[in-house]
């Protein structure tokens, strides 16, 4: 110890030593006054200046002249410091050479160093005044510098704190950070001096500048810029100036603040960048998916895997970053989440769909931030929700419903709650006339909070990028269908051909990066936590009405979609095992239920999110989770009526549904059917529905299934008849374009020729699929449950129905829908007449039925039935069905000879026997009270079925209202026998 030159500064203070006397005092001085010029490079020794034996340091000539001493001590040290760095070229007065650092001319470079050298001593000194009187002296005299810099000669350029954390972020960061810290801590509000806002503010708007020229995710600067924010974060003085600066151009603005203002700052230029380009055009390059049409499968996903990893770096790192500002104390926690919800907000309008919003993919308005924003902010958040987001978690009852409840007047005069216009959403449920609002005195818990931010967001983010992701798509389609007709005439290379095709590209590869952005494995598993968490969440709340008129559908879309773009995307990179049975169970309680759900669309919505858990059917395509054994889940019984009830509301919604929307919904659910009537639990299950509805099928309210099933032969007639009448229009098309005329026109005719080609087959494969569904659908009921189809409310019209679909599958007129290539339209008429074949022979066993067959006017013939026979016979070998079908057309001609009588009987009847709509002889004629008609009512039940009105005059109508008419039922009667007897 005697031999060390500082050894007194190691000596513990309590030492029961003796009081030092004189000798052992001046070396303590000379001890702390080495100290103090190995960390601060400057002396007081005059003798020092031309030494080249000692270390370099400036000598601080006039201070030392004012002081008349030659040594450093703590009572002069603040002021020596700040004699220092009032020196304006602290190289004319340096002694010694070699040390660069004691030279250093920028002020507050200097006085990093110092506190790096500081730090550096800082373990070799026991001595704890001289530890804060250094420490003390390189803060004041920085704050000093920082807040005054008009004192000094030159002013302090302040973005030497930005180039001093690009230096020390890869020398020294953890110092660097202690010692802004440091002077953060230190800077007092000062009329005279700069705010501590504007001190730091410049490091964070050249962050900010810098990262708007970064164009896509994986730029190497990005680091340094999440490092920046980082540091920020981590301090309670700093993340004021953070918050600060989130805010400034927000304030700045004013009022109608569009939602791309939150993007301008170094926060939410970080959360902006991604792998979707902004506005591809045609021919340009891009970072990723470049000429897509000639890479492989296998380079496209190792380009998706570098997307991905990117992604994850950038996510994690600005995780950490929200989380410290959340846990840096409860202002700046408040602060932040209030800058989510008004970014939320004031972004709202990216939920419009893409036709609405006519621009680029990512450039969906100059007001809105890009998809990138969303995506990285919704991932994050998703981690805030992972404690949470858990069916046996016990933090999901902390959830509180009246969170919703409040207005944005009630948001000013609340920090607890950020989710704006949450009251104007449409809940699962319309609130009652009496509801009552919260008084709004209960605080509100971070989890609620964090649960309704989090689903906003996704709402905003991730299921806006799903719906461009679909419409991109879809132009993709019809790019694709344009291009292939110009190759189809030898125009490949032309020059239009040659622009579709880099145009083509250009989609591809925005196609790709918005797919590989969408489907980020982390943030998808965290997704499909959260999904879960919520479906078991709102099916807990399912009986309570009151609650469900206060959880916002959004949450409930947010599940289902979820589901769909999984599976409807062939999302396979889910590695994490969960347990979706709570999903099939919300759809469960949910799907069939107006009384939980109101709106059809969302309901008809979850029939496309039940499909995806529905064992394959087509091995091309894959269910939403392999691991899920839906035909074991304790809800599976409810199938068949679940998707009856639902497929019946679409059409009972009284909300206006266009006719393919309609379709569209119910796509999935044919699929559903077909799959669950191929199971005898199942179709054990579609019986008991029919009987049921044949006991009751006189009711006030018709019954769903006969509802149902009426609506099936609905569909079929419009599907099949508008499929047919496009047939027929792409074969006179077709011929046109072979014919003389053809070459005659000039290249505006042909084009729009092609165009209205490629619309008639757009609509002639959509309706023709769609029909097959049907009648498929058709067909497997009437085999389980062939008795509601042969009732006198059903009868005529599925004869009807059948004998028209047979008349043009198998008559003179099949020829009109003979196109080039029935296939490319999905036209397959073998298949729909053996359906419809099959369909006659699962009701031939009711008389009645096949007597409305024979009476059916407007399509029977007695050549019809052996056409199809003969048709049957040729596209196929003969079968028992075949001749099942043989034997039904012998029996149905056999009764034809009896239909003239009634025929006759008709013609001879008084007008007033006669059904004003169906022009036929009335066997239980009843009176209509709203419009005073008499009609047959088999007849006004079978209107009653699908439209609730008087068919006279619109007024509601139902089957309780009928008038029976007994009299003139026996007059009927009694006319009928007289007229058989006279006329034997």
């Amino acid at each position: 110890m005697s031999q060390n030159p500082f050894a007194l500064l190691f000596q513990d203070n309590n030492s029961s030593s003796v009081k030092p006397d004189v000798k052992t005092q001046a070396k303590e001085k000379q001890d702390i006054n080495d100290i103090l010029e190995e960390i601060f490079l400057f002396t007081l020794e005059s003798n020092h200046e031309g030494d080249t034996t000692k270390a370099p340091r400036v000598y601080l000539a006039d201070f030392h002249s004012q002081l008349n001493q030659t040594w450093l001590d703590l009572e002069c040290l603040a002021q020596a410091v700040c004699e220092r760095i009032m020196l304006n070229d602290p190289k004319q007065f340096l002694t010694g050479k070699g040390h660069n650092e004691a030279a250093e001319g920028a002020r507050i470079r200097y006085l990093v160093q110092c506190f790096i050298r500081f730090r550096g001593c800082k373990q070799r000194i026991i001595n704890g005044e001289l530890k804060e009187k250094c420490q003390n002296a390189i803060v004041k005299n920085s704050v000093l510098v920082l807040q005054q810099p008009e004192l000094f000669p030159d002013n302090v350029d302040l973005n030497t704190l930005y180039n001093l954390f690009l230096e020390y972020r890869e020398k020294d960061i953890g110092s660097f950070s202690e010692f802004i810290n440091l002077i953060a801590a230190d800077i007092a509000p000062s009329d005279e001096g700069k705010s501590i806002s504007e001190i730091f503010s410049p490091m964070l708007n050249i962050c900010h500048r810098d990262l708007k020229r970064i164009d896509a995710i994986g730029h190497p600067d990005i680091m340094k810029h999440l490092e920046l924010l980082e540091l920020f974060v981590s301090d309670s003085n700093l993340a004021t100036v953070f918050l600060d600066h989130l805010f400034s151009m927000i304030r700045k603005i004013g009022s109608n603040v569009p939602g791309s203002a939150y993007a301008e700052n170094a926060f939410g230029a970080l959360l902006s960048i991604g792998c979707i380009p902004t506005a591809l055009l045609p021919g340009q390059h891009y970072h990723f998916f470049d000429k897509p049409s000639r890479m492989s499968r296998q380079e496209q996903e190792s380009i998706e895997g570098n997307i991905h990893r990117f992604m994850d770096t950038l996510q994690d790192r600005m995780y950490t970053i929200v989380y410290k500002i959340l846990k840096v104390n409860l202002s700046c926690k408040r602060q932040f989440l209030k800058w989510i919800g008004e970014c939320i907000f004031a972004n709202k309008g990216r939920q419009q769909t893409w036709t609405q919003l006519q621009g680029p993919l990512n450039m969906l308005q100059p007001q809105y931030v890009n998809h990138a924003f969303f995506l990285n902010l919704g991932a994050i958040m998703l981690r805030l929700c992972q404690p949470f987001a858990n069916p046996s978690s016990p933090k999901l009852d902390s959830i509180n419903v009246d969170y919703c409840l409040f207005s944005t007047k009630d948001l000013n005069r609340r920090e607890d709650v950020n989710c704006v216009g949450l009251k104007d959403e449409t809940c699962l449920q319309p609130k009652s006339d009496d509801f009552k609002y919260p008084e709004g005195k209960e605080p509100m818990n971070f989890i609620t909070e964090c649960f309704f931010l989090t689903h906003q967001i996704l709402r905003v983010g991730f299921y806006a990028v799903n719906e461009n992701l679909i419409a991109l798509n879809q132009d993709m389609h019809r790019m694709q269908g344009t291009f292939n007709d110009i190759r189809a005439q030898g125009g490949e290379n032309t020059e239009r051909g040659k622009k579709i095709y880099e145009f083509m590209e250009s989609k591809m590869t925005t196609y790709l990066c918005v797919k590989a952005a969408m489907c980020h494995p982390s943030s998808l598993e965290s997704n499909l936590q959260l999904q879960i968490a919520t479906s078991y969440f709102l099916c807990k709340l399912k009986d309570n009405e009151v609650v469900l008129s206060t959880i916002p559908e959004f949450l409930a879309q947010n599940v289902v979609e979820l589901i769909i773009a999984i599976h409807r995307f062939k999302i396979d990179n889910i590695n994490s095992p969960l347990n979706s049975n709570h999903l099939l169970s919300f759809i469960f309680d949910f799907m069939a239920y107006p009384s939980r759900l109101r709106n059809p669309h969302s309901r008809a919505n979850m029939a496309e999110a039940l499909e995806s858990f529905i064992p394959n059917l087509d091995p091309d395509q894959r269910e939403f989770n392999s691991t899920i054994d839906f035909d074991k889940h304790p809800r599976n019984n409810e199938l068949i009526e679940s998707i009856i009830a639902v497929f019946v509301s679409i059409e009972e919604t009284g909300m206006g549904v266009e006719f393919e929307q309609k379709f569209t919904y119910r796509r999935p659910m044919y699929k559903i059917l077909k799959y669950a009537l191929a199971i005898e639990k199942h179709r054990q299950e579609a019986v008991k529905l029919s009987n049921v509805a044949l006991r009751i099928v006189e009711a006030q309210d018709p019954p769903l299934f006969l509802r149902f099933i009426n609506l099936l032969v609905n569909d079929a007639i419009f599907l099949l008849d508008e499929a047919l009448g496009f047939m027929k229009e792409i074969k006179s098309l077709e011929e046109k374009k072979d014919s003389p005329e053809w070459a005659n026109m000039n290249p505006d005719e042909k084009r729009e020729l092609q165009q209205t080609l490629n619309t008639s087959g757009r609509l002639a494969r959509f309706h023709n699929v769609m029909a097959s569904a049907t009648i498929d659908a058709l067909q497997a009921l009437t085999k389980c449950a062939p008795r509601i189809f042969t009732h006198n409310i059903m009868k005529d019209r599925i004869s009807a129905m059948l004998n028209y679909f047979l008349l043009n599958l198998v008559g003179s007129k099949r020829k009109q829908f003979k196109t080039k290539d029935l296939s490319a339209y999905e036209f397959k008429p073998s298949e729909i007449l053996i359906d419809i074949c099959r369909i006659y022979l699962n009701l031939s066993q009711s008389e009645e039925f096949c007597l409305a067959v024979i009476k059916d006017e407007r399509s029977f013939s007695v050549n019809l039935f052996q056409e199809a026979e003969a048709t049957l016979k040729r596209i196929g070998p003969c079968t028992a069905e075949t001749e099942q079908f043989s034997e039904m057309t012998r029996k149905i001609l056999a009764q034809n000879t009896n239909i003239d009588d009634d025929e006759s009987i008709v013609n001879e009847a008084p007008e007033e026997f006669l059904d004003p709509i169906m022009g036929t002889l009335m066997t239980d004629p009843v009176l209509l009270p709203t419009s005073g008609n008499i009609v047959d009512k088999t007849t006004i039940a079978r209107h009653i079925l699908s439209d609730q009105t008087d068919p006279f005059n619109r007024l509601p109508l139902s089957m309780k209202m009928l008038e029976p008419q007994a009299d003139l039922k026996e007059r009927i009667e009694n006319w009928k026998a007289n007229f058989k007897k006279e006329n034997k």
